[in-house]
């Protein structure tokens, strides 16, 4: 992991002497984003919270072309908490070695996930003069991820309250983007994210593979706010 973050120190030293040399065409941007989603019946009530925030650096190399780095943190919690007296424990596909009269309303599962993204991307831009400019991108990143999964103390005895499990991944995708500069070179920057998107996981259990195409295009949305020197 240390040598992706000194390849990505070694790209922004590289970038950052380029510029001093030629006409100053470095893009600098950050976008952050929330997501919070959830689901309430009389049997559960489930919740949803996400938030991420990717800084990009990049170069402009002419007209058409850029070339950036990325770093993108996010993290997401997820919990369930059943509420229903009335399901037994084999209607839920729970068992618990001591009884069988579980109190629903303790019944609460929670899971947590860090996850580090560091990538290199290219961009092409489609028009651009000199205040609106579109472009699309292409990215690809190495990822670390660590989920932490919360368990009740009184589903199984045999089972931890407390599970993680790490996971490295790759991904790489195709991106579309819009920038309006409108003060000395500051301005806001609206960006389609994942139109197309290729994500590889492994851990010690083996790999997944998974490869989307427009699939929620305005939840991976993102706006944010850009500085050009």
């Amino acid at each position: 992991m240390k040598n992706h973050y000194l390849l990505l120190l070694f790209a922004l030293l590289l970038i950052s002497e380029k510029s001093q040399s030629q006409q100053k065409r470095l893009t600098l941007s950050t976008h952050f984003g929330m997501n919070k989603d959830g689901d309430r019946s009389d049997e559960a009530n489930i919740s949803s919270k996400a938030i991420v925030g990717t800084p990009r650096l990049s170069y402009r190399i002419n007209k058409v072309w850029a070339l950036g780095v990325m770093y993108q943190y996010s993290r997401h919690k997820y919990d369930e908490n059943y509420t229903s007296p009335n399901r037994t424990p084999l209607e839920s596909g729970i068992t618990n070695s001591t009884t069988h009269n579980i109190d629903y309303n303790e019944l609460k599962r929670s899971q947590k996930t860090n996850q580090q993204d560091v990538g290199v991307f290219i961009q092409s831009y489609l028009y651009d003069n000199g205040r609106l400019a579109a472009f699309l991108e292409w990215s690809g990143a190495k990822g670390w991820s660590k989920t932490t999964l919360y368990l009740p103390q009184h589903l199984n005895d045999a089972i931890p309250t407390q599970v993680e499990t790490k996971y490295d991944s790759f991904s790489s995708g195709l991106h579309a983007g819009v920038r309006y500069t409108f003060y000395k070179g500051l301005g806001a920057e609206f960006r389609l994210n994942g139109l197309a998107e290729y994500v590889k996981t492994s851990n010690n259990d083996g790999n997944a593979k998974e490869f989307q195409f427009l699939n929620n295009i305005w939840q991976n949305s993102s706006i944010g706010i850009a500085y050009q020197f």
